[in-house]
């Protein structure tokens, strides 16, 4: 699992960093009820952050912050009563379930395709049949988008079906306001171009359908070399109509503040660095050790500290 989102790089405050992984661990452990441990391979930031999204533009309780069990099942089963956080956990399931729907269609990489549907498979048509509704969201909008971008559309006509369907999503679970689906929106719309701009070798390479190609510009560097006005005024018409909405959600709280972090430290370095070359495409569980080992090296330096304050006392 990858995404574009890299929030204990972006949070540095410790109140914020709790908030955002009390909303991570609730999807995690709602995961580990639908599916087993392997579905906690779903648990991703960016899933993280449109729950936290949600759940501020509708006043909703954050979850508890509870500590990490990576076997033992307590925790697992104080959030298998949590019905919001379920949903999210089967929404995430069945966006997996488009993407390999979606690769199958290009008919792109069938080995890995039919691995994941053997792996994953039942829990993602059990989600489905959970939330039909959803279901059918999703997939109307994976269409829309594989037939806009088969007829060559604009980018923008792409970019706006995505972000509709993102959008219509969570609609769909209610009491969602006007800035939070504006947000959602423009957030899903942001992806997709990144991801477009990502995928744009390896779609040239093996002729896939990409709505940035030109013929002419067999690399993303050669596209961006000759189209970069085009590039920029896209990424700065969906970075406004990010902050917009982002900024009138803000109720002052530990979980907004984590967002607007996470979010403006994506939209100012993830396209800057993918055009010098860099790999963008963020792997969580080679984050998350990471995070976990300097979390383990901090908790060593404050044992330490204190042992130390203790002598001198």
């Amino acid at each position: 699992m990858f995404g574009y989102f890299r929030p204990f790089v972006a949070i540095t405050n410790s109140a914020q960093k709790s908030a955002f992984s009390a909303h991570y661990c609730r999807l995690c452990y709602c995961l580990r009820s639908l599916g087993g441990q392997k579905a906690r391979a779903f648990t991703t930031f960016d899933a993280t952050v449109y729950g936290i999204i949600y759940c501020i533009a509708t006043d909703r309780q954050s979850p508890p912050s509870l500590p990490c069990q990576r076997i033992r099942t307590s925790n697992m089963r104080k959030f298998s009563s949590d019905e919001l956080g379920m949903r999210f956990a089967r929404i995430s399931l069945i966006a997996f379930g488009e993407k390999i729907r979606d690769d199958k269609l290009d008919g792109d990489k069938a080995m890995r395709t039919a691995l994941a549907n053997l792996m994953y498979g039942k829990m993602i048509r059990e989600a489905e049949e959970k939330e039909l509704q959803i279901t059918q969201i999703s997939r109307r909008g994976t269409d829309s988008v594989n037939e806009l971008q088969s007829k060559g559309a604009p980018l923008r006509e792409v970019l706006d079906a995505y972000g509709s369907s993102v959008a219509e999503v969570f609609k769909s679970l209610g009491e969602v306001g006007e800035d939070a689906v504006a947000l959602l929106h423009a957030l899903a719309e942001w992806t997709f171009f990144v991801d477009m701009l990502c995928d744009y070798d390896e779609d040239m390479r093996d002729s896939k359908p990409n709505t940035l190609h030109v013929a002419d510009c067999p690399t993303l560097r050669e596209y961006f070399d000759r189209n970069y006005e085009f590039v920029l005024t896209e990424n700065k018409r969906i970075t406004d109509a990010i902050m917009a909405p982002l900024i009138a959600l803000n109720n002052g709280t530990n979980d907004w503040k984590a967002i607007y972090h996470i979010i403006t430290y994506a939209l100012d370095n993830v396209i800057p660095d993918l055009l010098r070359g860099k790999d963008v495409k963020f792997h969580y569980f080679h984050e998350l050790e990471k995070n976990r080992r300097e979390m383990l090296n901090q908790r060593k330096r404050r044992k330490k500290l204190e042992g130390q304050q203790h002598e001198q006392n």
